[in-house]
């Protein structure tokens, strides 16, 4: 049986795969596999596919990429729907791209998916064992029991921000579920 080659479509947004690319080291890539997968894999899917309820990152115009701190750290684009990550240090975002450009690297060499996952696999476990990356730049929070009060909600800000959870879920009770479940 021959090798599986990905087609790389144009998706029907119109938008085609960036050509930016990164000298990340595996290490890098591994950690950004990681964090990619417990942050954004929820609503972006994988690179190397087409699915996910959100745009594939693989995908973006070249200015955000550049433009990455600013939108997970910050809330660049909370105003549609991106939720602020402002747990992710730089590193981790700075990572989180590399990985998405490595990928992206590897789907213009027409890897297979079973080539692109092993690779990533052994990035992450060399990640792993190279030990925890370093997150001094990420602010403490305070818990819950230090704080005086409990924040008081806005409803217009949640349900700005519930917008991008309406792409998979459903809101109303006894409503069906969508891709995820109606909550």
């Amino acid at each position: 049986m021959g090798k599986r080659i990905f087609q790389k479509k144009i998706p029907s947004d119109g938008r085609t795969l960036t050509t930016l690319k990164t000298d990340a080291s595996p290490i890098e890539i591994g950690w950004g596999y990681y964090r990619y997968f417990t942050n954004c894999i929820g609503c972006h899917s994988l690179p190397v596919t087409r699915g996910g309820a959100i745009p594939n990152l693989a995908y973006s115009p070249d200015d955000i990429f550049d433009n990455y701190q600013s939108i997970l750290r910050d809330g660049l684009l909370v105003d549609i729907g991106m939720p602020v990550h402002n747990w992710l240090s730089e590193k981790d975002v700075e990572n989180i791209k590399a990985y998405i450009l490595f990928t992206s690297q590897l789907i213009q060499e027409n890897k297979s998916p079973s080539e692109v996952t092993s690779t990533l696999a052994r990035y992450q476990k060399i990640a792993f064992e190279s030990g925890l990356p370093d997150h001094s730049d990420v602010p403490a929070s305070p818990s819950i029991s230090q704080s005086k009060t409990m924040p008081q909600g806005n409803a217009v800000d949640g349900k700005r921000r519930a917008t991008v959870c309406k792409s998979c879920h459903t809101f109303e009770k006894g409503d069906s579920n969508g891709v995820g479940p109606n909550l």
